[in-house]
């Protein structure tokens, strides 16, 4: 099923809700992220996946949403309007600015 149509009924606070009561693991092992659909389909997902699946929900709903998602270690935040938080288990460091219409 896709992503669209498992949240379409759901608020963003629903969402928040499925991803937290999802196993905080990946798919792949190491540094390797699974794509949204994958957390979607496997019902699984790290921090970090987590947050780009919500951060991929919310710019399909509100198109013109500037964001950032920040990872530092285990310290996953997503800014886009409120901050969402995860928690990561992968050895990432990085911050991205997305914003409509191009992505940095």
């Amino acid at each position: 099923m896709c992503i669209r149509d498992r949240t379409k009924d759901k608020s963003i606070g629903q969402i928040c809700d499925w991803l937290d009561h999802m196993p905080n693991e990946s798919i792949y092992e190491g540094n390797r992220l699974a794509q949204p659909d994958e957390v979607t389909n496997f019902g699984a997902g790290d921090g970090v996946e987590k947050a780009i699946l919500l951060a991929d929900i919310i710019a399909g709903r509100r198109p013109q949403q500037r964001m950032e998602l920040t990872v530092d270690g285990p310290h996953v935040a997503l800014k886009a309007g409120a901050e969402f938080t995860f928690t990561s288990n992968k050895s990432l460091a990085k911050t991205l600015i997305l914003q409509p219409p191009q992505y940095q």
